[in-house]
């Protein structure tokens, strides 16, 4: 999953949540980058930009094979304590999917809609389902 936006915000965060092998869930972004499992790495933050543009990347590998659902998110860190802010939305915010070298999908953030967390879509069984939607979360931590 690869993030590029515009000059502002300067810095959009990706994030990445997903089943574990117990009850609980990992959660991939800038302040925890490597989610491993029985020494095989499953999720990592490759690439955190904090100065506009992106990209920003987040590896999902094959050995993340376990059912369950991943979300994948783009979070306004800059306006993070706004509860009106339109910037996300402005960002031009692009998200491009690949499996290995293959590109797979382009999600583009909704255009001129307030929030500062763009949900983008949920992983199910291997196939992607479009999410889409806009919302207002202040702490990364709490992203879900």
């Amino acid at each position: 999953m690869v993030l590029t936006w515009g000059d502002t915000p300067r810095d959009l965060d990706s994030h990445l949540i997903g089943p574990t092998n117990t009850s609980k869930r990992f959660h991939i972004y800038y302040s925890n980058k490597t989610y491993y499992e029985n020494s095989n790495e499953i999720a990592k933050l490759d690439v955190d930009d904090t100065t506009s543009y992106g990209p920003e990347t987040i590896t999902l590998t094959g050995k993340a094979d376990r059912k369950g659902e991943y979300i994948y998110s783009v979070h306004d860190f800059t306006n993070r304590s706004s509860s009106f802010s339109r910037e996300l939305s402005l960002s031009g915010a692009r998200v491009k999917v690949y499996k290995g070298n293959k590109f797979i999908e382009t999600y583009n953030v909704p255009i001129n809609k307030p929030g500062t967390l763009w949900k983008v879509f949920e992983i199910k069984n291997g196939e992607i389902y479009l999410i889409n939607s806009m919302d207002f979360v202040s702490n990364p931590s709490n992203v879900r």
